[in-house]
């Protein structure tokens, strides 16, 4: 736990000039509600609207030269694209992202906008991620995971040693769960602060990806 806590440390002070420290505000409505004291996380205040980018920097600012100077890929057509767009064309970096043909064209438009290479692909997000599999070796790119890579998750942890310097005496941490990076670097600040701490991963019940698969 340990090792964990100096990379999450150390991807917080890499990326610190990088990223908005975001605001926690106390719900009036939810703490009455409930009967505890219930604090919010305002990640939405990010530029790029979430969390993505701090993973996202993370993870580019430690590739080599010779892997900036080629550029990044990745299969998102949500944060996770937008927030690497953003990151490669703030570090001089060109970044291509595929999405499935039925990607709505708003999230098509915002990724482009942070300067990115769209390209559209199959019907699905594996058809989507095989074409860029493909396409990120056959001309030498690095292909940046959107939760599946320890940087990206390191990152992420970085929400957690910020509510923890701002609520150190937390007892349970409630954090939604798509495909487990934010979950898991949180978890791993909060354990590494005090292994007492609940981790609640919280999932639609429309989409239990997690829950079905655990």
């Amino acid at each position: 736990m340990k090792a964990h806590r100096t990379r999450l440390e150390a991807a917080r002070e890499r990326i610190g000039d990088r990223i908005k420290s975001t605001p926690i505000d106390r719900s009036e409505t939810l703490s009455r509600q409930l009967d505890a004291e219930v604090h919010l996380k305002l990640e939405l205040f990010q530029t790029t609207g979430s969390f993505k980018l701090r993973g996202a920097f993370n993870r580019l600012l430690q590739l080599s030269q010779e892997a900036a100077a080629a550029g990044v890929v990745t299969t998102s057509a949500g944060n996770h694209a937008q927030a690497l767009a953003k990151a490669a064309a703030d570090l001089g970096m060109t970044s291509d992202i595929f999405m499935p043909e039925t990607t709505p064209l708003v999230k098509i438009e915002a990724t482009q906008g942070y300067g990115a290479e769209v390209h559209l692909h199959g019907k699905s997000f594996e058809e989507a991620f095989e074409a860029a599999d493909r396409f990120a070796r056959d001309r030498g790119k690095t292909y940046v995971h959107g939760f599946d890579d320890w940087e990206i998750v390191y990152g992420a942890g970085s929400v957690g040693l910020e509510i923890l310097e701002t609520l150190p005496d937390i007892d349970t941490l409630l954090c939604p769960v798509g495909g487990g990076g934010l979950v898991s670097g949180v978890a791993l600040a909060a354990k590494s602060h005090d292994p007492s701490i609940e981790i609640v991963g919280v999932q639609s019940s429309h989409v239990p990806g997690m829950a079905e698969s655990i």
